[in-house]
């Protein structure tokens, strides 16, 4: 698996005292249980749009290394997409479908791809982003990527209330603005209180009935890497006229993740 990791890390490089502690995991478990008591729930925010295009260019920050390239988003709702990654003079240099059941990913320029169920293992094994569909589709959509019910009020003033909902091995924290009908931040800890990853949403602007962010930055500390997306363009569709699978060229080497253990 490390292998596989390590491989497909590089070709995206070109597409792009101990008791001590456990009192203090514990302290910081029991601090982040106490703020799921009030029972308020939240608006859900749905976006009124089915299709959204983004036209984006893409930073990815991995310690002392950083990637940039330009791309095309395209999302039908939560039911599929489709990234277009693109290098120099706008040669096609990889290209990714998803859907809730599987996730195929080109590697134009090494002639390499790689598919599996769209986990967050297999996404970060794949890209070194650790997302799975769902998060992935709800952090471009800017929407809460569980249902409305299942998020509780913890604090709020003037400006922003803060939700938040506890999952079965982790807390997600939702940071929002309910005058502006918009998402600030996302943030996702583990039951240590120790962060998954943050994504912060900025520079607003309305498109459509829905206003919708032209920088997103997303954070994956225990990994070390940040994800920067600066989005030039959105286009709202109704409907796409053709699905975003793609057949691959037989010379390709396909790889599944799913087959590979842990």
């Amino acid at each position: 698996m490390r292998l596989v990791c390590t491989m497909f890390f590089l070709s995206f490089l070109f597409i792009s005292c101990s008791s001590a502690q456990e009192v203090k995991k514990e302290q910081s478990k029991q601090d982040t249980l106490k703020l799921l008591k009030k029972p308020e729930k939240l608006n859900f925010r749905i976006n009124d749009f089915y299709g959204l295009e983004l036209s984006t260019i893409f930073t990815v920050e991995m310690a002392n290394d950083a990637v940039q390239t330009s791309g095309q988003i395209k999302i039908a709702a939560y039911d599929s997409v489709s990234l277009n990654l693109n290098g120099p003079m706008g040669i096609a240099l990889g290209k990714l479908f998803a859907s809730p059941q599987k996730f195929v990913y080109f590697n134009i320029f090494e002639k390499i791809a790689f598919e599996g169920s769209p986990n967050s293992r297999n996404l970060q094994a794949a890209a070194r982003i650790n997302l799975d569909y769902n998060d992935l589709i709800s952090i471009l959509r800017n929407e809460t990527p569980n249902k409305k019910d299942e998020l509780k009020e913890y604090s709020s003033d003037k400006d922003k209330e803060i939700y938040i909902n506890k999952r079965n091995n982790y807390v997600e924290f939702i940071v929002f603005n309910k005058a502006k009908d918009r998402i600030l931040q996302y943030q996702r800890k583990d039951l240590d209180n120790k962060l998954i990853f943050r994504a912060e949403f900025l520079e607003f602007e309305k498109i459509s009935n829905s206003f919708l962010p032209k920088k997103i930055n997303v954070e994956f500390p225990e990994i070390k890497t940040k994800l920067k997306l600066e989005i030039n363009e959105y286009k709202i569709f109704d409907k796409f006229e053709k699905p975003f699978s793609f057949q691959l060229p037989k010379s390709v080497r396909i790889i599944n993740l799913d087959e590979i253990e842990e």
